[in-house]
């Protein structure tokens, strides 16, 4: 049997987006127990007791990376990370999963080539890095793909205060969008960006990308926040022409840029709304759909079997109203079924 125990880290310290990260005293502890044949997980929730859980596949891969082989495993977990509130609780299970290949195996334990594994399996090093090697650290992944840490003492006077949600969070389309467009303008002297994710704003971000502290992501921001716009990621990209602007001309140009963006592209307003299922006969046909009409509630789907269904799109705080109102109209000769929700664009 081989114990792991992996810290929760923090990354995007700062101004160090995708570099810096910091390793903290919540843990993930994970139990290998070598199998005849086949998988076992204990303590995982059910969602994550199959072969995509990302212990299992981080293990799998560096057995593939080591040449090596195992018969069987079961793995167990006592987890104090939160999951998706951003303190590195996939981190945890990839190094865990690294680990444990490298303890049932009896290989030698190399924390840079498991440093390098785990950046090749996460995708950036920020979160892994310090999950390895502890303490803050600065990383990165080199033209050559080669990942590059340096580890740092973090001074006993400072203090750290850490802030988890009771709601879950996810940043990962938004840095995809910035870095593909950072990857696309790669000549590009900058390209400054900056996030909102959340129904109340509940991860901003904002990255200078070389300007002057405070005079590029910043502006932009402020630009997102006082649109009131939700969910959205805002690159800009600038190539030097020669001309010095000063903070001021840098705050102007970068807002000014986002500004005009949300001119030219326009906004929408989501609401979210319940797909609701209506079945019922046919006689009730023209009565159900010069309601909706009148009551300007779009119908999304029809069907036409031994009953009719039809799918209506309407405000969730609408729903039970609108269901009183169906039930007196065919005198509860009707029946319902929610397909769920999601959130539908309107033009403003």
């Amino acid at each position: 049997m081989a114990k792991v125990r992996v810290p929760a880290t923090s990354a995007n310290v700062g101004c160090g987006f995708d570099s810096l990260g910091i390793a903290l005293n919540l843990y993930t502890t994970l139990d290998f127990e070598l199998l005849e044949d086949g998988v076992e997980f204990v303590g995982f929730e059910e969602h994550f007791a199959n072969e995509n859980n990302l212990v299992y596949k981080s293990l799998l891969f560096t057995l593939d990376r080591l040449g090596k082989n195992i018969s069987g495993v079961k793995i167990s977990i006592q987890n104090d990370v939160p999951i998706s509130r951003g303190l590195g609780s996939s981190s945890t299970c990839v190094v865990g999963g690294i680990y444990g290949a490298y303890l049932l195996t009896n290989t030698p334990i190399d924390r840079q080539e498991i440093f390098t594994i785990a950046n090749d399996i996460e995708g950036h090093p920020d979160n892994v890095s310090p999950a390895i090697f502890g303490n803050l650290s600065a990383s990165c992944t080199t033209d050559n793909k080669e990942a590059v840490t340096v580890t740092y003492n973090v001074d006993e006077r400072f203090n750290f205060l850490a802030l988890i949600p009771n709601f879950e969070t996810s940043t990962e389309e938004a840095r995809k969008v910035i870095q593909a467009i950072k990857k696309e303008h790669w000549k590009a002297t900058h390209n400054c960006s900056a996030f909102l994710i959340g129904e109340n704003d509940q991860v901003q971000r904002a990255m200078d990308d070389g300007e002057p502290s405070g005079t590029a992501g910043v502006p932009m921001l402020e630009v997102l926040k006082k649109n009131e716009l939700k969910d959205i990621a805002v690159v800009v990209t600038r190539y030097f022409g020669g001309t010095k602007l000063g903070a001021g001309g840098l705050v102007r140009a970068y807002s000014g840029a986002v500004s005009e963006g949300l001119k030219a592209i326009g906004v929408v307003e989501c609401r979210l709304e319940e797909q609701l299922s209506l079945t019922f006969n046919y006689a009730h046909v023209g009565k159900v759909e010069y309601y909706c009409q009148t009551q300007q509630i779009p119908i999304v789907d029809k069907v036409f079997l031994n009953d009719v269904q039809f799918t209506c799109s309407l405000p969730v705080q609408d729903v039970e109203h609108f269901e009183e109102e169906i039930i007196e109209l065919l005198q509860n000769q009707v029946t319902f079924d929610s397909l769920g929700t999601k959130y539908t664009e309107y033009e403003i």
